[in-house]
């Protein structure tokens, strides 16, 4: 049986309220949704998972300052740089190093798939 990863292991605290309740176990829901499959999955079956959390991403970007990687999960397959230099340089970098969106959307291209995401992502304060 397939092992679910839980990044969200804490339990209520005598201060969160309803909604903060609410949205904790929303977001161990998602959590599992984004990762459970008990195989691998055929690109089809990929490709058709990414486009329904896409659909969802107005709800993710709520977790990008506690759980980043959520999000970045529907930007797979999202962009093919179009300066491999720039990706090369990005290798080089610290995570505190790395550059804003500004900086990079001219080295990248985005799929047709990925770029409303990609707007509703930068759009948030913690989107670059």
């Amino acid at each position: 049986m397939a092992q679910i990863s839980v990044l969200f292991p804490q339990q209520p605290t005598p201060e969160e309220t309803g909604a903060e309740a609410a949205l904790r176990e929303a977001k161990r829901i998602v959590e599992a949704l984004l990762f459970a499959a008990a195989e691998p999955l055929e690109e089809t079956e990929l490709r058709k998972r990414l486009a329904e959390k896409r659909k969802e991403i107005g709800f993710l970007v709520q977790m990008m300052e506690s759980s980043p990687e959520m999000v970045a999960v529907v930007l797979h397959q999202s962009f093919k740089f179009t300066k491999p230099a720039v990706m090369e340089h990005l290798l080089t970098l610290d995570s505190d190093e790395l550059l804003d969106w500004d900086a990079l959307k001219d080295a990248v291209q985005t799929s047709p798939a990925s770029q409303s995401v990609v707007e509703t992502i930068t759009a948030e304060p913690m989107g670059e």
